[in-house]
């Protein structure tokens, strides 16, 4: 594995954090209608406490319609073994607690919708003063399993926090063990 995509995927596997690409606009709008669309019924709690944001896993025809339009994004998937595909929405009062994803290699995360700054429902990894500056149109690939993560609180606004994710098992694994230079 010598392409850039290989590189972005072993830098995630290295790393705490990696920007591994900038939606343009038409994208970024594309998937959030698309987002906006889904039935209220797909819409499950994220886990069973009283601050439980709301998730919806993605069907293949749904994450296949949302590749299409962001091809650097489709190119990573191509190395995948196997990936599964999430988003997550949280209102008020909502957040993810700490905790590592039990498997997958590299995680991508694209948000689709952010608060105004200051208003909480910030990404973290490693420790909750670990902020991730995040920013519309980002997309931002990490190991899910390797490091802690979290989100802050989000607080009364009127906009949520709402993100794609997608984890990705890798085909070719063996450039992923080697040291970061």
């Amino acid at each position: 594995m010598d392409s850039t995509e290989a590189a972005i995927l072993r830098s995630a596997r290295q790393r705490p954090l990696v920007l591994c690409g900038v939606l343009t606009p038409l994208q970024q709008e594309s998937i959030r209608k698309w987002v906006t669309g889904i039935e209220s019924s797909r819409w499950v709690p994220g886990d069973e406490s009283a601050h439980a944001w709301q998730e919806c896993l993605l069907e293949r025809p749904e994450l296949t319609a949302i590749l299409a339009e962001v091809p650097f994004v489709a190119r990573l998937s191509k190395r995948a073994d196997r990936l599964t595909a999430w988003v997550n929405c949280f209102a008020q009062g909502q957040w993810i607690g700490e905790h590592r994803d039990a498997d997958g290699d590299v995680q991508l995360i694209v948000p689709i919708e952010l608060p105004q700054a200051g208003q909480g429902g910030d990404l973290w990894i490693d420790n909750a003063s670990n902020i991730v500056p995040l920013g519309l149109r980002d997309v931002l690939a990490f190991n899910a399993a390797l490091h802690p993560h979290g989100t802050t609180s989000l607080k009364q606004t009127e906009r949520t926090r709402t993100t794609l994710n997608i984890r990705l098992w890798l085909k070719d694994r063996t450039d992923l063990s080697s040291s970061a230079g």
